[in-house]
């Protein structure tokens, strides 16, 4: 149900629990996304990949530690995100 509630946003299960985690507004680094998602790191780089190519989310150094990378939802991720959320919480329910 999950699925087939995102199909019609374009987006995979995977894409879209990267999206829910990015749209507490915080950046957050490669390996905090590997590990609450819980997917191989090269996997999960080929999905932000597709969702930078869309342009959901955007990647930004991180001011504190310059050898990190944050990843950040876009204004249209954030659409994205709001325009998908009640088609995943009626299939969670």
């Amino acid at each position: 149900r999950m699925e087939a509630a995102l199909a019609e946003h374009g987006l995979t299960v995977d894409q879209w629990r990267v999206l829910d985690l990015l749209s507490d507004g915080e950046g957050h680094a490669m390996s905090e996304i590997v590990a609450a998602i819980v997917v191989p790191g090269p996997t999960l780089t080929k999905i932000v990949d597709r969702l930078v190519d869309a342009a959901a989310v955007y990647r930004l150094v991180d001011v504190r530690d310059r050898r990190r990378v944050l990843a950040f939802l876009s204004e249209s991720g954030k659409a994205l995100h709001s325009r998908s959320a009640p088609g995943v919480a009626a299939a969670e329910e």
